[in-house]
C-alpha cells in the first residue's frame, strides 16, 4: 500500500497484523507491504530449483526490500538495487543502480551475461 495518509497508518498497521491473514514487513510508515502468512519466497524459489535441478548458488535474485532479504542472503549472488534500504546493501554481493536507472538491467549484463 503506498500513499497511506498519517492518521490511518498505525490503524492499518495493527489490522493487517492481527488479522492472522498477512505480515506487515514494513514498519508503520506511508507505505506498507504485507505478505501472506505462511509463504516464504526463498521456500518456492527451492521447490522451483529442486525441480530443476539447480542450487541455490547457482542464483542471482536482486530486490529492494524485506521481502527480498533472505533470496538475496541465500543466492550465489545477492543484488541489491540502489534504492534499497542500507541495511539490505550491507547484506548483498553487489549493489546496483537503483530499480528506476536500470539497476536490474545492469546486474543482468554484469553476472549473466558477463558484460562488465
Amino acid at each position: 500500500m503506498y500513499g497511506i495518509p498519517a492518521g490511518l497508518q498505525q490503524q492499518i498497521y495493527d489490522e493487517v497484523e492481527h488479522s492472522g491473514v498477512a505480515h506487515i514487513t514494513d514498519p508503520v510508515g506511508e507505505n506498507m507491504q504485507f505478505f501472506p502468512q505462511g509463504l516464504d519466497r526463498t521456500r518456492g524459489i527451492r521447490k522451483l530449483l529442486d525441480k530443476l535441478g539447480i542450487s541455490m548458488e547457482q542464483v542471482m535474485s536482486i530486490g529492494d526490500s524485506v521481502l527480498d532479504a533472505e533470496a538475496v542472503r541465500a543466492s550465489g549472488v545477492g543484488v541489491v538495487v540502489g534504492n534499497a534500504p542500507q541495511w539490505l546493501k550491507d547484506e548483498a554481493d553487489f549493489v546496483t543502480a537503483p530499480f528506476d536507472e536500470d539497476g536490474v538491467a545492469i546486474a543482468i549484463e554484469k553476472f549473466i551475461l558477463n558484460k562488465g
